[in-house]
């Protein structure tokens, strides 16, 4: 796999284009100043930023598998030698593939570890003044990174690739490189490689067999957008695709459904929980300008009781829709975000609503404090009342298993709201998207699979794609179905898995770790828990994919992994 992966890479800098793409246009930059959340930055131990030489992004697409590689080059602008925290806030469904340092002019490349293991040799190098560097997975999808030393106005070069799944939601597949928010960068360089799967177009125009290119080149840029690539498929495209690699299959499922727009009587109450918490800081204006517009596009009459929590739980204000749209940011701004997140606590206050209120959870679910063991949280969540439970991301960090276990089993859905510069429209979409009517729902089942995950889908509507990957039994071929009240018999179309197998080989890992991330959050003998868990550090050191449990770690020679016994 380490191998397969860097091929990809080779194939991202060699492919040969067919038909080159414009530039994503710069957008005008958002209507209201504030301090965004960097999706990457790099900053000493006092927090002063370090330089951005060069960013240069490299992506690989074909369909609904991605490869992203980012070759990042800072400056220590000061006169001491410092250690460097890097981090940087992918996509939500991100996986780390690989993370590579400069040493004395050659890549070193980082292997998974166990994280306690890990955190101990970086710290035994650090006292002997080596060069370790230690990239971690923080709860939802943040990364951050260790590394020493950087010496006085010297750089450090590193490289950080990940592979994410891109399904159609609401009829578009769309590739993102998060960038909106990242300081200055001297040097900006941005290529990527898109195949679209058969009967899919980009930019209007019907995909070729080869590769469409996407580039920009620019020098002193400062982002004021991310840039996103799109698909779309017309009346040819199959509504049921296989893709195989070995043992794993990808099975993606486009139901044909109709969109209602129908809002049920919800009486017009709602109950907001807003996260107040130190995380909630960064781009604090935008989220008090998302929440001022999307209470004035509800019903002007309905009643919004808000709740806003921390470590703590206040309630805010009660009042109306139209009332709160005018007063919440000067009650947010002097409430302040600070503290951490107690998910527990959330969850005790939840089970309390009133079953005549929609709640709405304004959150990126990530506990910080109080109770953090995810089997716990997960009992919580299973005794909660049959209540209408939203939740409604702000910004780019996020639990996202957290999120659906929290709108799962037909509680609610949902709704993010990135920061952008079309943040008032998103804000006022979102209001219509939280009164929307529910979608369909499916369960899914293979007879020849091992297993599959996931197994259920909510809120699936009208030009949604269901992703399921699963693994075969021996000598079996994948027999994938959906079972629901809107499920229909679809003819399947194979496709192979080609120049991308390793991907898609690749997602089946990523997917494995996750099926038994769920079996572990639910299960209740104790020892079976330990053994899954061991379970999936030992997949995740074996298949390079970063869970929290186990990170990615750099040393200084092939030596200094012998020494420590890491392969």
């Amino acid at each position: 796999m380490k191998y397969a992966i860097a091929f990809l890479t080779l194939f991202i800098t060699a492919a040969v284009p067919a038909q080159k793409q414009p530039a994503p246009t710069p957008a005008k930059p958002a209507p209201q100043a504030t301090v965004d959340a960097a999706p990457i930055s790099m900053s000493d131990p006092d927090g002063q930023d370090l330089i951005l030489e060069d960013l240069s992004a490299r992506a690989a697409i074909q369909g609904m598998l991605s490869l992203t590689e980012l070759e990042l080059r800072f400056r220590n602008p000061t006169s001491r030698r410092i250690e460097g925290r890097f981090t940087c806030t992918l996509p939500a469904n991100a996986a780390i593939s690989r993370f590579a340092k400069e040493v004395n002019g050659q890549l070193m490349e980082g292997e998974v570890v166990e994280r306690l293991r890990a955190n101990q040799v970086y710290e035994q190098f650090l006292h002997q003044m080596r060069d370790p560097a230690l990239l971690e997975q923080e709860q939802g999808n943040r990364f951050s990174a260790r590394i020493f030393p950087i010496d006085p106005n010297a750089t450090v070069r590193i490289l950080l690739s990940y592979t994410t799944l891109l399904p159609l939601r609401g009829g578009q597949r769309t590739y993102s490189l998060p960038l909106r928010g990242t300081a200055r960068m001297k040097h900006f360089r941005f290529r990527a490689f898109g195949t679209a799967l058969p009967g899919e177009e980009t930019g209007g125009v019907m995909a070729k067999s080869t590769a469409d290119v996407w580039s920009m080149d620019e020098s002193d840029y400062t982002p004021d957008h991310d840039i996103e690539l799109t698909w779309r498929p017309t009346a040819e495209a199959s509504r049921a695709r296989i893709l195989r690699s070995g043992d794993f299959y990808l099975a993606a499922f486009r139901p044909p459904l109709r969109r209602t727009d129908s809002y049920p009587n919800m009486n017009g109450r709602w109950l907001f929980y807003v996260d107040t918490s130190a995380s909630a800081a960064e781009g604090a204006e935008h989220r008090i300008r998302a929440l001022e517009r999307l209470f004035a596009a509800l019903p002007a009459r309905d009643t919004v009781q808000v709740r806003v929590f921390d470590q703590e739980i206040v309630t805010l204000a009660n009042g109306s829709a139209a009332e709160l749209s005018r007063s919440i940011g000067q009650l947010l701004r002097a409430r302040l975000f600070l503290g951490g997140t107690d998910v527990g606590a959330l969850l005790r206050d939840i089970a309390n609503a009133k079953t005549n209120e929609t709640v709405v959870v304004a959150s990126d679910l990530v506990p910080t404090l109080g109770n953090t063991d995810r089997k716990e949280l997960n009992d919580q969540l299973k005794a909660l009342p049959r209540l209408t439970i939203h939740a409604l991301i702000l910004g780019p960090r996020e639990d996202a298993q957290l999120v659906r276990a929290l709108t799962g089993n037909m509680r609610g859905r949902i709704v993010r709201l990135p920061f952008s510069e079309q943040l008032d429209q998103r804000a006022s979409e979102a209001a219509s998207t939280l009164r929307r009517e529910l979608g369909a729902s499916f369960d899914v089942a293979d007879s020849g699979a091992e297993w599959v995950y996931p197994s259920h889908f909510d809120d699936v509507d009208e030009g949604d794609e269901v992703i399921v990957i699963g693994k075969v039994k021996p000598a079996s071929q994948p027999a994938v179905r959906l079972t629901g009240a809107a499920a229909t018999e679809m003819q399947t179309t194979s496709l192979p898995a080609g120049t991308f197998a390793p991907l898609l080989e690749r997602e089946g890992y990523r997917a494995y770790l996750d099926y038994l991330a769920e079996r572990e959050a639910n299960e209740p003998s104790e020892a079976v828990r330990r053994a899954l868990a061991t379970e999936q550090v030992r997949i995740s050191v074996e298949q390079r994919v970063v869970i929290p449990r186990t990170t990615m770690l750099v040393l200084e020679s092939e030596w200094d992994y012998q020494r420590f016994g890491l392969d």
